[in-house]
């Protein structure tokens, strides 16, 4: 049932991801700094409706260093990604999906590692 609920949260943050995403680019913003911004605000937002809805552990300052450090190690991949898109001239909506699929996925494998822990603990 957690899968479910990851899911439905992650979907929730991925919209508002792409939005902000989207509002970023039409901003004038880099693709760097819209990848940055929009996944910063999701990064604080998805954290704790993990901990509370997903993984229905309690949200405490250890678990939102971890959290956040998975998500920068995320963040990476997902900036490195965008780059080489935007380098080889990929359209902004195929960079956005692309990092967005790549950030969820590896955030997800991490982040279900690290929920458990805490849930045993």
């Amino acid at each position: 049932m957690s899968g479910l609920r990851f899911l439905l949260v992650g979907a929730l943050g991925e919209l508002i991801y792409l939005a902000l995403f989207a509002i970023a680019s039409r901003a004038g913003l880099t693709t760097l700094v819209a990848i940055t911004l929009a996944g910063g605000i999701c990064t604080v937002l998805n954290g704790f409706l993990h901990a509370r809805i997903s993984f229905r552990v309690r949200f405490h300052w250890t678990l939102l260093r971890d959290y956040l450090a998975v998500q920068l190690l995320c963040l990476g991949v997902a900036l490195g990604a965008g780059a080489l898109m935007d380098r080889v001239g990929a359209e902004q909506s195929v960079i956005a999906v692309a990092t967005m699929v790549l950030w969820s996925g590896s955030s997800f494998l991490l982040t279900r590692w690290r929920y458990r822990q805490a849930e045993e603990a």
